[in-house]
């Protein structure tokens, strides 16, 4: 299922709300951050632990700092070869709420998922 006609219908300044601005293609109904994988792999997109340019990570709750009660996604950017990604993000808890802002981690123990 693409969504990308759906519109955004996430709160500005949530990590959703840029998700969902930079990458049109997933849902505008897949819930908190810790829902997205859940939510996309009932869609049929493929979520697994292999980051890629252009998919989304999902943070679970309280993962690396994501909110203990939303979790948090963001936006692979880049794929580094010592096994982590660079990703950017938006959330009212960065300097620049509506994004982007760039981090980079290791890819242990996250989840991505990668359009169809």
């Amino acid at each position: 299922v693409d969504h990308s006609n759906s519109g955004n219908a996430y709160a500005w300044g949530q990590c959703t709300w840029y998700v969902k601005t930079v990458a049109p293609w997933v849902g505008t109904y897949w819930g908190n951050g810790c829902q997205w994988a859940t939510s996309a792999a009932v869609d049929g997109y493929q979520v697994d632990g292999t980051p890629e340019v252009g998919s989304v990570v999902v943070f679970a709750a309280g993962q690396q700092g994501a909110n203990a009660q939303y979790g948090h996604v963001g936006y692979v950017e880049a794929v580094n070869g010592d096994g982590t990604f660079t990703f950017s993000q938006g959330g009212l808890g960065f300097a620049n709420p509506a994004g982007p802002n760039y981090q980079t981690l290791s890819a242990a123990g996250f989840q991505f998922i990668h359009k169809n």
